[in-house]
């Protein structure tokens, strides 16, 4: 019943001006951002059952700028919301060209891996290429630790986060990680182990070893691995490092 309210007060939102033109921005947003993603999809499939119409579609063509790119996230499924990301993220210099790795990143570190394999699904359905071959191509040799990080993210073996924490892994891992981290100026750091073990970590682990890096060395991880790694990389490694709540928080602050 919510979804047929919200699906005819947005055509009425939309249609309901002087002669149908126009848009009743306060009602377009009531009933499409108050809502949450399922209920959204709910809507979405009774706009088209009540009047053959995709109303993700309808919407960008009643908005414009950034309220209309809003919009559209907004109305996105979630292997939807990952394609349109990377689609957005790859195509985002001038003329569409160059690569903005801080969406890339900020949309790898937040979702679990099941979800991440359905938005690469769902890419891939849509543009019938393969997400590896294209991130290859995007993420040029100066990114390829990023590179190497976000797909290991989705390609990995990674526990979900209510698995159980190893403790003494941690410690193990706490103590790896030093070691690299301490290299001086003409010692090779290894980014590939840095990237191996928090890669393929879950997000209650990495945490545990960040504690146990900073209670053994008296030094935060993130603060450690500053300076050894390209900046790009260094914001994805300490982003796996914290809540993913925290790091949603630090990127709105910022």
């Amino acid at each position: 019943f919510i979804a047929i309210y919200d699906c005819e007060t947005v055509h009425e939102a939309m249609n309901g001006g002087f002669m149908g033109l126009g848009c009743n921005d306060n009602k377009l947003i009531a009933a499409l951002c108050s809502r949450t993603k399922s209920q959204l999809q709910k809507t979405r499939k009774r706009y088209r059952t009540k009047y053959d119409k995709d109303l993700r579609e309808e919407v960008m063509g009643e908005t414009g700028g950034s309220y209309q790119r809003l919009m559209y996230f907004a109305l996105a499924s979630r292997d939807q919301y990952i394609a349109d990301v990377i689609d957005y993220a790859c195509h985002a210099g001038v003329l569409e060209m160059g690569c903005n790795e801080k969406a890339l990143l900020e949309v790898f570190v937040t979702r679990s891996q099941s979800e991440l394999q359905a938005g690469k699904k769902k890419w891939e359905g849509r543009t019938d290429k393969s997400l590896v071959d294209f991130l290859n191509s995007e993420l040029g040799s100066s990114y390829r630790h990023l590179n190497q990080l976000l797909q290991l993210l989705y390609m990995g073996d990674v526990n979900g986060d209510k698995a159980k924490v190893d403790v003494a892994r941690c410690q193990e891992q706490a103590t790896q990680l030093h070691e690299e981290c301490a290299k001086g100026w003409f010692e090779d750091f290894d980014e590939s182990a840095i990237i191996t073990i928090l890669g393929g970590n879950s997000a209650r682990q990495n945490q545990k070893v960040a504690a146990l890096y900073e209670k053994t060395y008296g030094s935060s991880l993130g603060k450690a691995l500053k300076g050894q790694c390209g900046p790009r990389l260094h914001d994805a490694l300490c982003a796996l490092l914290m809540p993913k709540e925290e790091f949603i928080a630090m990127r709105l602050h910022e």
